[in-house]
């Protein structure tokens, strides 16, 4: 049995263990992160599969292009979205990445974009149900839609940066500026 809930602009899954998804218990007790075990996201345990349909990151990108005018350039495309088995990411955590969907994927796919999350890197970092919300809304923002063109295209992130960078020379940069804003902002709500 699947139930689907959109509380307050967040997508809540829940799936049934008995078709085979990792679950949390849903007592007091608290993850080793400190947040509660119950507050966990359920993410696909994938033995056999390299990658399997992700019906449940649709409709939390659903709700998000819906409900945010970041994403309303979205509204008209079609994503096709999977779990894949092993993220990769060389060392860093790669929770997921978008694939421009043309010529024979396209119409497989049947999609204009195809974009996975890696299960494994979710269950590695034991995602809450917000948490993984913001892997899907981060990938949903690589998305965009170029109008001369008239077609989606990947779009490179506003900033890219590491901690030493910042705490020797601070926000240096206009994507840092408007990333320290964007934490700024985000510390007073989060």
């Amino acid at each position: 049995m699947t139930s689907i809930a959109l509380d307050a602009g967040m997508a809540v899954v829940n799936l049934d263990r008995a078709i085979g998804w990792a679950t949390t218990s849903a007592g007091p007790e608290r993850a080793a992160n400190g947040r509660p075990a119950d507050d966990r996201a359920f993410i696909p345990d994938m033995v056999d599969v390299d990658f399997m349909d992700a019906p449940e990151l649709q409709v939390i990108a659903d709700g998000l292009i819906g409900a945010e005018a970041a994403l309303t350039h979205l509204l008209n495309c079609r994503i096709a979205w999977l779990w894949k088995r092993k993220a990769g990411g060389g060392g860093r955590t790669a929770f997921g990445k978008p694939q421009m969907a043309t010529g024979m994927l396209a119409h497989f796919a049947r999609a204009d974009v195809v974009l996975w999350l890696g299960a494994d890197a979710c269950q590695a970092e034991r995602l809450t149900n917000r948490q993984l919300e913001a892997a899907v809304y981060h990938e949903l923002l690589k998305i965009a839609f170029d109008e001369e063109k008239e077609k989606y295209e990947l779009q490179r992130p506003d900033f890219a940066g590491f901690a030493a960078e910042i705490e020797r020379y601070g926000a240096w940069r206009d994507g840092l500026v408007q990333a320290q804003a964007a934490f700024r902002q985000g510390a007073l709500f989060g």
